[in-house]
């Protein structure tokens, strides 16, 4: 006879008598427990060295007046150079046009001419019975609009150039003695610019690297002023009335000056030594086209 048995129930053992966890898992479970304490830290550690870089920017940034051409820079925004701030008065123009001139050994002499009180220019631009260097002196410091320190002396040295060599009858003077920047679209004719090779801001910088005058119609010598543009490089005055001798010294002065057009002028005499042997136009790879 069957005997029907009863299903046994599952007895779950006192705590005390379970069998103890493997050492081997408990092992792991104390690394897995370790290594997330060791991520933690390691996060909190970057992030603090996040935040503390990102505060020395700031500081940085501040220091420097707000940053604000590197954050244009960072935008994808092309940076531009800073307005020059104008000069505030003719007297403080011309204090500045003498220094200029006293820094070149070439034009100092200009300063024994030169009046120390810009009063005494008024109206002497349109004077032609004046030396040039005067008219040019009182047209800069008393009519010229722009008025910018960067700009003085090589403006002075242009205007120097245009009352002494009759720019009244040159065939194109567009732009000259205007109160606009001598490089750019409105530029003065003939004067081309680029950068002096130190300026951060160097596209914009109104430094004249070659100066094209050919067939002009310019008369009488080419003035010394000429060394005050010390970043040209290329000189075409070729096909004009200039006369006189070649100023060998203002030339040769001109530390970067490589190719000089100058035939079809009546210049007399020959080319001096000092322009020969002086700046690069004393090198092999130098061009002078001269009919003298």
């Amino acid at each position: 006879m069957d005997i029907e048995r009863q299903p046994e129930e599952a007895i779950e053992a006192p705590a005390e008598t379970r069998a103890p966890e493997s050492p081997r898992r408990s092992g792991h479970t104390a690394a897995k427990a370790s290594e997330k304490k060791w991520k933690i830290l390691f996060a909190f550690l970057v992030l603090a060295s996040i935040g503390i870089v990102v505060a020395a920017v700031v500081i940085v940034t501040t220091r420097d007046g707000g940053g604000g051409a590197p954050t244009e820079e960072l935008a994808g925004v092309r940076s531009t150079a800073p307005t020059p701030t104008p000069i505030d008065s003719p007297q403080e123009q011309l204090v500045i046009l003498r220094a200029g001139l006293a820094a070149n050994e070439l034009t100092a002499e200009y300063l024994t001419i030169l009046p120390q009180d810009a009063n005494q220019l008024q109206g002497l631009a349109s004077d032609e019975s004046v030396d040039p260097v005067i008219r040019a002196a009182s047209w800069l410091v008393l009519e010229d609009s722009l008025n910018q320190e960067d700009q003085l002396v090589s403006r002075f040295a242009l205007a120097v150039l245009y009352f002494n060599n009759g720019g009244a009858s040159w065939t194109n003077s567009q732009n000259w003695m205007s109160g606009n920047p001598i490089c750019g679209d409105n530029g003065w004719y003939g004067a081309l610019c680029g950068d002096s090779g130190e300026d951060e801001y160097h596209e914009f910088v109104d430094k004249v690297r070659e100066l094209d005058l050919a067939n002009n119609n310019l008369e009488g010598e080419i003035p010394e002023s000429i060394s005050l543009l010390t970043e040209m490089r290329l000189l075409r005055l070729n096909d004009n009335k200039l006369s006189g001798n070649l100023p060998g010294e203002a030339l040769g002065s001109l530390p970067v000056l490589l190719i000089m057009y100058l035939q079809h002028n009546d210049f007399t005499g020959s080319v001096p030594n000092t322009l020969r042997m002086n700046g690069i136009l004393g090198t092999y790879a130098s061009l002078l086209y001269c009919d003298c």
